[in-house]
């Protein structure tokens, strides 16, 4: 077995002789990929291309509600977890009161070191 990534690994659909049968069911498809990262979470979609470009893969852009209310918009949320005021906060207002909150208690980070 290829532990080459190649589309054809990937969609081994698109190079077998049932692609007609199979491409009906999945060209109007979107499949969501969730990248949980050690520090950073990134949220794409891809979908079933044309020609050359067989899968087309971007990234989501999130809000992610800082501590003052504010919304901040980005592809990139940082893994960090708060709760604040009563609130739960995830990404980058969580990220942005690591100094201010306590690890273990009302701020969570860094998941993936403790496995």
């Amino acid at each position: 077995m290829s532990t080459e990534l190649k589309i054809k690994n990937l969609l081994p659909v698109l190079t077998t002789g049932k692609l007609s049968e199979t491409y009906t069911t999945i060209q109007d498809t979107t499949f969501v990929g969730i990248d949980f990262g050690t520090s950073t979470t990134v949220v794409s979609i891809a979908v079933l291309g044309k020609d050359k470009e067989p899968l087309i893969v971007k990234p989501i852009e999130l809000n992610q509600k800082l501590s003052d209310g504010a919304i901040f918009s980005s592809y990139k949320v940082p893994s960090v977890i708060a709760w604040y005021n009563n609130n739960l906060i995830v990404g980058e207002g969580a990220a942005q009161l690591k100094f201010k909150l306590r690890q273990g208690k009302n701020l969570w980070h860094s998941f993936k070191m403790e496995l």
